[in-house]
């Protein structure tokens, strides 16, 4: 039992990981798309 807590609680902070990573990514394409928008109007 207890090494399945274990199991579980390691999982459950990969996953947040994964979110934050997630996360990242999807401001850094924002970003860029931003950057992009901003330089065609010049």
């Amino acid at each position: 039992m207890k090494e399945i807590k274990e199991l579980q609680r390691i999982l459950g902070k990969k996953t947040r990981e994964n979110e934050i990573l997630r996360e990242v990514r999807s401001l850094k394409k924002l970003d860029w798309a931003l950057a992009i928008s901003a330089a065609r109007r010049r």
